[in-house]
């Protein structure tokens, strides 16, 4: 490690000393110019090589990582993770509140007092549940009473809840689940048998409704699936009261919270809740969680409707809900939340002069629910970055020798000459790096036992950010000097080339991150197992019973776990999003390079015609390339309506080579050419004949054009050879990729429908396996069955046969 950080250093070294060269550069003469920018290439070209052959050291020394952390692994005690079912080691956060969890302690928060200065762990709960119900179709409502994004708010609050905080099980019900019954059987069933001691949070998106009474007071119901607003039937509702009475005594829990993101919700929140401001201390902390509490957040007042369009395209109400969520860095409460939320959806409302109040209310009880926050201490893992940014390097600098080639010598200049603004980029890095080690400075002052263990990969982190400033700034500059020169004439066979090299490069990058993300787990682990060496160094006191000296020890040891994991998953994400940003450039060049059309003239090409047939007046016809483009053959074939009287001639052409083909398309993947036109050429007559003025156009890799419905149809109208049920059949089309072209889906009853001619051999076609009924999607998306061997079609629930179609 210490050879390959002294080579990391050289690098620099260099690299600033041309900088400097660089910098010193004025207004010399042509020629003097050239000669010093000759000497710098010859300088960075031996640069390079030496990074080349310490990279291929570094990858042994990488194998070695490897095999130590698979040892690692089988060696340090994991626990399941809930979401991922990944084993991890877990990882502490020293800042603000900590979340604790274990078998015996269940949840709770280690905090500051801001008071006193005091540091304590502050028991919660010893389980968390959440249900999230969201519904936008609703079985006995009209067309303009169905919803749009009810299921995308509580969605997106099941998502934050799920990403930030603890939950040890979420329940979900979106719209055929939210049934009357499953809503019932899951809060005062499955949720009356949780402890004490657990606290549950409800969510619910959905319509609401109220109905005055002979008293002049109004009674409040929520709409399940099945529900309904006709007076008659409001018993297949659920009461705001059954909520308030049953269903909160019911669930034993010491916390429920219930969030209403509904019209008319403000009844359940009819006892409002007490003035009070909320204490960031100890003491708060233990009040609130020693008393019992129900309490409820609405979206609007009593009679009020909600609002849409809110923040990040949901509710205004569930908007300001998931926002306060995702931006609170601490444990927070549900009368903080409430105080936010009434402020900000009161505000929003009135800038659109409507009038929305969220109501907070207290069903009973003195305590108040918390949200707890699963922190985790940022793992950064510049290195990842480093070895992107030095393969980008390299890549470049093949451009830019082929930019010499093609006497490219201006821009090769003008990257040199904007190599002087690195060395003010560099700088903005060096102070950017001194605040982060400020910052860790503050940590180690904190944690002062933890820090000294950190202390050389501080240092060592800090040398590679440097360095990453540095190359981050090189690939920039190449990017903006070479452009897309490459592509401005590239030829199918170069075009289709310089994909497949693109997609290798890709499946590349894939296969190093995945390396990398196992040398950083290797990182992390090593940074926590001093934990537990130092729980199996413990000493039992003269003072503590053998049963406390154990559970100190498994305490230090469930700590540690708890660090990891969370590193683990921080760690995950970054390195997904730093592939994400690394591979995007590739992409948009396969992008650019598929939208190139080619135009392939006749004596790259091949035609052959088949025999006359006389009962559809059509010439079956072929054409394709002479010679396949790298691996990718283009290949076009149809049945061209031609009279009978001109028929003859065409034939006696095509014997004397009269005839010519052309073919225009582009290539949509690295194994497919999609054919935008194919004509055939008769010179003698200066007639055209479109091979896409048949009603079905074969256009390769078993794809089929039909000109009528402008869609593509399988030529194989079996091809998975088995029956599906509704979700598995949208599966299989989603997942569908035949030599690049995806986009597949079911086709509709019309669509279905045009092939009858086909199954009864009205017309010519070229497909094969042919059934008697498939399954389709109709007007109401219902899955149906549709018989092209006659007008009908049957809507019962079973497997069917279905058909894959895409638009063209």
């Amino acid at each position: 490690m210490l050879k390959l950080k002294n080579i990391q250093v050289f690098f620099i070294i260099c690299i600033t000393v041309i900088l400097s060269n660089c910098a010193q550069l004025n207004s010399l003469e042509k020629k003097e110019l050239e000669i010093q920018i000759e000497k710098k290439d010859s300088k960075i070209s031996s640069l390079e090589e030496h990074v080349k052959n310490q990279n291929e050291k570094l990858q042994e020394f990488e194998k070695i990582i490897q095999q130590m952390n698979s040892k690692l692994n089988n060696q340090v005690p994991v626990e399941r993770d809930i979401n991922t079912n990944i084993k991890m080691i877990t990882q502490e956060d020293s800042e603000k509140s900590i979340i604790t969890t274990s078998d015996k302690r269940g949840i709770g928060v280690v905090t500051i007092d801001k008071d006193t200065g005091t540091k304590e762990e502050v028991p919660l709960y010893k389980k968390t549940y959440a249900v999230i119900i969201g519904i936008d179709q609703y079985k006995n409502l009209q067309y303009d009473m169905q919803l749009s994004y009810a299921v995308k708010d509580a969605k997106g609050v099941e998502d934050i809840i799920r990403k930030k905080y603890r939950f040890d099980k979420v329940h979900t019900l979106y719209n055929e689940e939210a049934t009357k019954s499953n809503i019932i059987n899951l809060l005062s069933g499955q949720l009356s048998n949780i402890s004490k001691e657990d606290s549950v949070f409800i969510f619910w998106s959905g319509h609401g409704h109220s109905e005055k009474t002979a008293l002049g007071d109004y009674l409040g119901f929520l709409i399940p699936y099945d529900g309904t607003f006709d007076e008659s039937e409001l018993h297949k509702n659920i009461s705001m009261t059954l909520i308030k009475e049953d269903i909160s005594k019911r669930i034993p829990a010491k916390h429920i919270f219930y969030v209403m993101d509904s019209c008319y919700s403000g009844l359940l929140a009819a006892k409002k809740g007490v003035s009070k401001k909320s204490k960031r201390n100890i003491d708060y902390l233990k009040e609130i969680t020693k008393e019992t509490s129900r309490q409820v957040l609405t979206a609007g007042s009593v009679n009020q409707q909600v609002l849409d369009g809110g923040p990040m395209g949901h509710s205004v109400f569930a908007g300001r809900l998931i926002e306060l969520l995702e931006n609170a860095e601490d444990y927070i409460t549900a009368h903080e939340i409430s105080t936010y939320i009434k402020e900000k959806v009161f505000s929003d409302a009135k800038a659109r002069n409507h009038k929305q109040t969220p109501t907070y209310g207290e069903l009973f009880g003195l305590g108040d629910y918390v949200f707890v926050p699963s922190m985790a201490k940022r793992v950064e893992n510049i290195d990842v970055t480093i070895k992107k940014y030095q393969e980008e390097i390299q890549k470049l600098n093949e451009l830019e020798i082929a930019a010499q080639k093609a006497n490219d010598e201006r821009k090769k200049r003008k990257a040199e000459l904007q190599k002087r603004e690195i060395q003010a980029k560099l700088k903005a890095e060096q102070l950017k790096q001194e605040r982060i080690f400020a910052e860790k400075e503050r940590i180690k002052r904190q944690e002062a036992e933890r820090v000294k263990k950190e202390q050389e990969l501080i240092q060592a982190e800090k040398q590679r950010a440097l360095k990453l400033a540095l190359l981050k700034k090189q690939v920039e500059d190449k990017r903006n000097s070479l452009g897309n020169f490459t592509y401005s004439s590239l030829s199918p066979a170069a075009t289709v080339k310089e994909m497949q090299e693109i997609d290798a490069k890709i499946l590349s990058i894939k296969e190093k991150y995945r390396k990398v993300l196992a040398e950083s787990i290797n990182i992390i682990s090593k940074q926590v197992n001093a934990t537990f060496e130092q729980a199996n160094r413990e000493v039992k006191s003269e003072f503590e019973s053998e049963n406390d000296f154990r559970t100190r020890v498994q305490q230090l040891r469930d700590k540690a776990s708890k660090k990891q994991t969370n590193g683990f998953i921080e760690l995950k994400k970054k390195i997904e999003n730093e592939y994400n940003k690394e591979v995007e450039p590739f992409i948009n060049e396969l992008k650019k390079l598929s939208a190139q059309e080619f135009h392939i003239s006749s004596q790259d090409l091949n035609l052959e015609i088949g025999k006359y047939n006389g009962e559809f007046d059509v010439y079956p016809v072929k054409i394709e390339s002479l010679q396949k483009y790298n691996g990718v053959m283009v290949a076009c074939s149809a049945n061209i309506p031609i009279p009978r009287q001109e028929a003859k001639i065409f034939k006696q052409h095509f014997q004397n080579n009269i005839l010519r083909s052309e073919i225009k398309g582009n290539f949509q993947s690295i194994e497919f050419f999609r054919i935008a036109e194919a004509y055939i050429i008769d010179d003698a007559t200066n007639k055209k004949y479109d091979l896409f003025s048949s009603k079905f156009v074969e256009i390769g890799n078993d794809i089929v054009y039909d000109s009528v419905t402008n869609l593509l149809w399988l030529r194989n109208a079996n091809y998975f050879r088995r029956e599906f049920y509704f979700k598995d059949a949208l599966k299989a089309c989603e997942n569908l990729n035949i030599q690049g072209l995806s986009g597949f889906r079911l086709p509709t009853v019309n669509e279905l429908s045009r092939m009858r001619t086909v199954y009864k051999k009205q017309e010519m076609h070229p497909f094969f396996n042919l059934q008697d009924y498939y399954g389709v999607v109709n007007s109401n998306n219902r899955y149906c069955y549709c018989y092209i061997s006659q007008n009908r079609s049957d809507c019962s629930n079973n497997d069917r046969p279905i058909w894959p179609v895409r638009g063209r």
